[in-house]
């Protein structure tokens, strides 16, 4: 597994599930995320952009920021 920052690459599928089967409960069913599909680039200059699943915070959950700064988020 690499790890940039706060992305992780899951190898393999019984990694992936596994991963996504905990983060479906803890994340969406009892913390108030969502789960979207976006874009990622890692700070590789040569890297491409692929897509990866995000969280998302929504309004229930009672870390949401609203719109907020880069540093406020991070």
């Amino acid at each position: 597994m690499r790890v940039w920052g706060a992305a992780y690459e899951l190898v393999g599928q019984e990694m992936i599930t596994e991963a996504l089967d905990h983060l479906g409960v803890r994340e969406c069913l009892l913390g108030g995320y969502i789960t979207v599909m976006t874009p990622f680039q890692d700070r590789s200059p040569d890297s491409q952009p692929f897509e990866v699943l995000m969280f998302t915070a929504t309004e229930e959950n009672s870390l949401f920021l609203g719109p907020a700064s880069l540093d406020a988020l991070a």
